[in-house]
């Protein structure tokens, strides 16, 4: 039996709120000018919204996680049981992901 594991950059405008605890998704890095934050882990949407309501300048950013970082969580997932991994982007135009 296949155990798949979820990830999604920060792009991917899924709505994390509503998801179960249970279900532990990789999520990619948010960055907002020189600060880089974990999505949902380091700040919360109600912290974003409020934070691009206030400054327009340094609007939110993606970037890819460092290849390192990447290998890293698969590796760790494959010594979990996952043996698939679905990972959710934004269209391939607008993102380096798919490339």
């Amino acid at each position: 039996m296949s155990k798949i594991k979820i990830a999604v950059c920060s792009n991917s405008a899924i709505d994390f709120i509503d998801f179960p605890k249970e279900i532990d998704i990789f999520r990619c890095r948010l960055h907002f000018g020189e600060d880089s934050f974990d999505d949902y882990v380091d700040m919360k949407p109600a912290e974003f919204y409020e934070r691009i309501s206030k400054d327009t300048v340094n609007l939110p950013k993606t970037s890819f996680t460092s290849p390192g970082l990447l290998i890293e969580a698969l590796e760790n997932y494959e010594k979990q049981g996952y043996t698939d991994v679905i990972f959710i982007t934004i269209a391939k135009p607008l993102s380096g992901f798919n490339d």
